[in-house]
């Protein structure tokens, strides 16, 4: 038997080892595609404006103002949501801080 030959023998008779490889690569990709956004970021994006030092000040202010909530997100670090601080430490698995 040539070389090829068990070379396509055994890819074929390997095909589950194959699709947990190309699956785990998948998620690898994955992974490090994942952006880092820190909490003056997401204090931005959640009031929909330019990430600058005076928009930062500015809306952290306004956040101070509103006790009892924090920026955090579920799933999805772009996409921030204003939730009550007692439900974040209370559900740590679903909501999650930003880094500050």
């Amino acid at each position: 038997m040539s070389l090829m030959v068990q070379i396509a023998v055994t890819a074929c008779t390997q095909q589950p080892l194959v699709e947990a490889f190309t699956k785990s690569v998948r998620v690898l990709f994955f992974v490090v595609r994942i952006m880092y956004i820190t909490r003056d970021q997401a204090i931005c994006m959640l009031f929909y404006v330019e990430y600058t030092e005076e928009n930062v000040y500015k809306y952290k202010k306004r956040l101070e103002e509103v006790e009892g909530f924090e920026v955090c997100y579920n799933v999805d670090q772009t996409q921030p949501i204003l939730a009550p601080t007692a439900r974040i430490y209370g559900d740590p698995i679903s909501y999650h801080r930003y880094p500050q």
